[in-house]
């Protein structure tokens, strides 16, 4: 919670690098536009197709906190000295992702390209099961005799199984300029900048549905520089921003003044790494490089999606339930929905605490001859802890109190998205352990 009041403020990105007279050779991945190689003068236009393959998995647990009391017996061994909220394992997630992605990319004059990215998703599920030593006699999501947050299917070790999700997902074109380049200055390093936008242009991920779209706008802002060393042996370091904004049909929807968190954080990332040439042929334009990196990425607090969505968007839990009513989904706000004029229910959406990911690669280049090349990556990545259900309750608008659903001017104060159940003290979820093990192949056609 050390940087909860820390805002991010768009700006321009200023980089200041000293590096090492380069050698002529071919630039880092993050640096090359797709005519890395000696050409001739007149050969002004290039195209390239990359059509590859990449998968992610993910494990982790999902914490909720808890009030212990001093010498309730209630608390078991957790708080034997004083009164406190501590964190308990709720759930543990497993997610993971196939991809199919292709790349169009039009080279110019040898110090600029524009690229198309299609993403296409083969599979997306997420799963949630009880945590080790939980069940339904202990489960505060679950629980046997008590209204459940959502259904995790008993005690049968299936847990909730969110939809199996495919499709075109959101497209990103970009474009990539190079002011300094061995290919036309050997003394100097090859510098990259980089503008990408991602485009909501496909179906947006709701929580009964099997779309893919994320429904935001992303821009992403990039700088990048490599140097030769040595004949073998280029270093590159890299800095980016990406700043995103809802799209209008998304589910990021402004419900009221006193909502304090409307769409996904902004993102500040750096990467580092090296680049090892273990044979170079420039003549046939022939090479293999194996790149060993890393990367940390900040993602400011937001409201967005996370592996809690669909089971909360998906929720039985339902006040107008004669046999079981249940509010534990509904928004403490009280607001009526237009739509269905009942208490409006959670769409699965959550306000998230900011939050770090550090990962790192294994990779290897290999341009078998002039118009083919093979990429391969294998990446671990962990997420630092955070909460997934963090939203203020609201806004104090008159400053007389705190917050209150009527105040002196007969104002309801309280966070349209806020919900007692899940984001008040003592009940918040966080993640916790989060890993994701990636692996990536690509093929590449230039012509």
């Amino acid at each position: 919670m050390i940087w909860r009041q820390l805002k991010l403020v768009p700006a321009a990105i200023c980089l200041a690098l000293v590096v090492m007279t380069a050698l002529p050779a071919a630039a880092s991945k993050l640096t090359s536009v797709i005519d890395s190689f000696e050409r001739k003068l007149d050969s002004n236009l290039d195209f390239a197709i990359t059509a590859g393959w990449d998968f992610s998995s993910q494990s982790g647990v999902i914490r909720r906190e808890f009030r212990c009391i001093s010498h309730d017996l209630g608390s078991g061994p957790f708080c034997p000295g004083q009164s406190q909220i501590i964190d308990v394992d709720e759930l543990k997630v497993a997610r993971d992702i196939h991809r199919f992605n292709v790349d169009l990319t039009l080279g110019f004059w040898r110090f600029a390209q524009l690229s198309i990215n299609l993403p296409i998703v083969l599979a997306d599920q997420t799963n949630l099961q009880f945590a080790d030593g939980v069940d339904q006699f202990n489960s505060s999501v679950d629980p046997q005799d008590s209204p459940s947050l959502f259904s995790l299917g008993g005690n049968d070790g299936q847990g909730f199984l969110g939809s199996e999700r495919a499709g075109v997902a959101d497209p990103t074109i970009g474009v990539r300029f190079t002011p300094y380049s061995w290919a036309r200055d050997p003394t100097r390093p090859t510098w990259a900048i980089g503008l990408d936008l991602t485009m909501p242009v496909v179906s947006v991920k709701k929580a009964d549905n099997d779309a893919v779209g994320e429904g935001v706008w992303k821009v992403v802002l990039s700088t990048a520089i490599s140097s030769r060393a040595f004949s073998w042996f280029e270093p590159y370091f890299r800095v980016d921003g990406t700043f995103q904004m809802e799209a209008k049909d998304s589910l990021y929807q402004q419900y009221g003044k006193t909502q304090t968190l409307l769409s996904p954080g902004h993102q500040l990332g750096i990467a580092l790494g090296t680049e090892f040439i273990v044979h170079e042929e420039s003549k046939k334009e022939q090479s293999f490089i194996i790149d060993v990196g890393g990367s940390v990425r900040f993602q400011f607090e937001g409201r967005t999606y996370t592996d809690l969505f669909e089971a909360l968007g998906t929720s039985s839990c339902d006040p107008r339930d004669t046999l079981d009513p249940c509010d534990l989904t509904t928004y403490s706000r009280g607001d009526i929905d237009p739509v269905t004029e009942n208490t409006r229910k959670t769409d699965g959406l959550t306000d998230i605490e900011q939050y770090a990911t550090v990962s790192g690669w294994l990779g290897f280049r290999w341009q078998i001859q002039k118009h083919v090349g093979l990429r391969a990556m294998f990446q671990i990545a962990h997420d630092t802890d955070h909460f997934l259900t963090t939203a203020d309750a609201g806004k104090d608008l008159d400053g007389l109190n705190q917050v209150e659903k009527e105040n002196s001017m007969g104002d309801n104060e309280y966070n349209p998205v806020y919900s007692d159940a899940y984001d008040s003290l003592g009940r918040r979820f966080l993640s916790g352990n989060i890993m994701r093990l990636g692996a990536q192949v690509s093929l590449m056609g230039k012509f």
